[in-house]
C-alpha cells in the first residue's frame, strides 16, 4: 500500500462526511502490506472496532496472507478498504468481485487505485525494491493503471 498524500486527504474527507459509518464496524484492508505507510491507525482513530489486513504476502501489517479473490472467511465485514492495490492485483476483475461479497448489505466499499502512476513495484522495474509475493513471477512483475470505467 502506497500513501499518497491526496489519498489520505481524500479518506479523511470520506471519514468526516459520514464518521458513524465509521464507528463500531469491521473492516478488511486488502492490499495491508505496510510498505510505504498503513491506513491502520486511521481506521483505530475513526472508531471502527475491529481490523483485518490481507495481503499476498506476509509483511507487517498482514492478518491474512492470501489473494483476496481467493478469501472465504464465513464472515463479511462492514467495510471493504483497497487503496493503491488494484493495479498490483493480477487478478483484479475477480477482486473486485469478491469485494462484493464480502461487504455486509449496506456496508461501504471503499477503493483508491492510480490511473496514471508510472510502472512501479514489479521485479522488472525495481528489483531493489519491490515486494514479492511468492505467488508467481507474472503476479510479481503485474502493474496496470486503473481507470473509472474499470471499477464500474
Amino acid at each position: 500500500m502506497c500513501q499518497s498524500q491526496s489519498e489520505q486527504q481524500w479518506v479523511n474527507e470520506l471519514r468526516d462526511s459520514s464518521p458513524e459509518k465509521f464507528k463500531d464496524v469491521d473492516v478488511l484492508d486488502v492490499g495491508s502490506a505496510n510498505l510505504n505507510g498503513t491506513y491502520k491507525p486511521f481506521f483505530s482513530q475513526a472508531g471502527c472496532s475491529m481490523y483485518t489486513g490481507i495481503d499476498v504476502m506476509p509483511f507487517n501489517n498482514v492478518d491474512i496472507v492470501s489473494p483476496v479473490h481467493l478469501y472465504n472467511p464465513d464472515k463479511q465485514f462492514d467495510i471493504v478498504f483497497s487503496a493503491s492495490q488494484l493495479e498490483h492485483d493480477l487478478h483484479w476483475k475477480e477482486s473486485l468481485m469478491k469485494f462484493i461479497e464480502l461487504c455486509k448489505p449496506g456496508g461501504m466499499i471503499i477503493i483508491s487505485a492510480w490511473c496514471n502512476l508510472d510502472r512501479h513495484g514489479t521485479r522488472d522495474e525495481m528489483p531493489t525494491t519491490a515486494a514479492y509475493s511468492g505467488l508467481d513471477s507474472e503476479w510479481d512483475d503485474y502493474y496496470e493503471n486503473r481507470s473509472v470505467e474499470d471499477i464500474k
